[in-house]
C-alpha cells in the first residue's frame, strides 16, 4: 500500500511539472527523466514526426544514441509505431524484422518499447531502452502510453 502511494504521488508530481514546463526543451527533458525511472530504462527518447522524417529531438540515456538525427519513418521502429498508431514492444532487437539491425549493432541497446504521442495522428514517440534483454510489464507500457 505504501509503494502505491508513493508512486501515485511520483505520478502526481511528474504531471504537475510537465504542465508547468516553460518550454519544449524542458518538456523532452521531463519526459525522458520521468519514462526512464517509471520503467526502469537504460535509456529514453522523445522523437517527433517531421513530415515523412523521424526527428530524434531529445535523448536521455547511458550513453549517446541518435540526438539529432532524423531518419525516414519507414526505416526506423518509432516510424513504424507512428505509422500503425500503436505500440512496438520489442525485447530482442536482433531478432525483430522491424528492426535495422545495423542501426542497433554499435550501441548498447537490447530491448525496447516506443509508444506513439497521441493515438489518433500521431505527433511523435516516446521511446525507453534496456541495456539488458527485458520485457516490459503492462503497467510500464501503460505508463508511457499515459
Amino acid at each position: 500500500m505504501a509503494n502505491d502511494l508513493q508512486a501515485t504521488k511520483r505520478l502526481v508530481e511528474i504531471i504537475r511539472d510537465l504542465c508547468l514546463a516553460p518550454s519544449l526543451d524542458i518538456l523532452m527533458t521531463l519526459v525522458g527523466v520521468a519514462a526512464r525511472e517509471l520503467t526502469h530504462a537504460d535509456g529514453a527518447t522523445f522523437v517527433l514526426k517531421e513530415g515523412d522524417q523521424c526527428f530524434y529531438a531529445h535523448e536521455n540515456a547511458v550513453a549517446p544514441l541518435w540526438k539529432g538525427q532524423r531518419f525516414p519513418l519507414c526505416s526506423c521502429i518509432c516510424g513504424w509505431a507512428i505509422n500503425h498508431k500503436q505500440a512496438a514492444i520489442i525485447e530482442d532487437v536482433y531478432s525483430d524484422a522491424r528492426i535495422p539491425v545495423e542501426a542497433y549493432a554499435p550501441t548498447f541497446v537490447k530491448s525496447l518499447t516506443v509508444v506513439p504521442m497521441r493515438q489518433d495522428n500521431p505527433v511523435g514517440v516516446i521511446g525507453v531502452y534496456w541495456a539488458e534483454r527485458h520485457q516490459p510489464l503492462t503497467e510500464e507500457v501503460e505508463l508511457l502510453q499515459s
